[in-house]
């Protein structure tokens, strides 16, 4: 038995498909752009120097660089949803556990 979905319903799905790569894609940059906006605050909160906040920042764009090409593979191996639905829950576990730093080191 199949069933057939009205225009309607699919143009609902599509829609909401884009909404949710969409406000997945603002997340992205968000937290991509955020260490650079909140540079002086971050120095001020743990006493870094500007050589400190300057490796910081160097090590999280050379992290988000050399994670381009594992995180291309994984995508291709198990496909875009399961890999931005489990790419989306690390990236929340990894900011909640950001928020117990207590120092630089």
């Amino acid at each position: 038995m199949h069933t057939r979905l009205s225009p309607a319903s699919l143009r609902r799905g599509r829609v909401v498909a884009l909404s949710l790569l969409v406000a997945a894609g603002c997340v992205n940059y968000l937290d991509r752009s955020a260490l650079s906006i909140a540079n002086s605050a971050i120095r001020d909160e743990f006493g870094l120097s500007l050589a400190q906040m300057g490796l910081l920042l160097s090590v999280f764009a050379i992290a988000y660089g050399l994670a381009q090409i594992p995180v291309g593979l994984l995508i291709d191996r198990f496909g875009p949803r399961r890999a931005l639905g489990a790419g989306m829950a690390l990236w929340s576990a990894a900011q909640c556990a950001a928020a117990g730093v207590g120092g630089f080191v």
